[in-house]
């Protein structure tokens, strides 16, 4: 199964509106080929985000773009960056070192 994880940061100054965003977004149902598993923040010097998504593969691109509406909610939160990392597990990826 593919995945995705979704990184993003925000200043603490922007919490406040974040998390009003956010919980917009949690009424929202995701799509059926759009798993989003373990979202978690973690405190640094701005506020990270972590957010592990499975997509089906037979819709992979279609999930991606899934996951840039989703984090299109909260763009104009000042200092709000993200960015969308494919990834492999050990099984499709390590034939493309040959081994597998």
């Amino acid at each position: 199964m593919p995945y995705a994880l979704g990184i993003l940061t925000y200043p603490t100054e922007s919490a406040k509106e974040f998390g009003q965003k956010f919980l917009e977004l949690a009424k929202k149902k995701s799509p059926n080929y759009l798993k989003v598993l373990y979202p978690s923040m973690a405190a640094e010097h701005d506020i990270k985000g972590y957010v592990m998504y499975e997509i089906d593969k037979d819709k992979y691109f279609e999930g991606l773009k899934a996951i840039h509406e989703r984090m299109a909610i909260f763009l104009g939160i000042p200092g709000f960056k993200y960015k969308v990392v494919p990834l492999l597990e050990p099984k499709d990826a390590l034939p493309l070192v040959g081994l597998g």
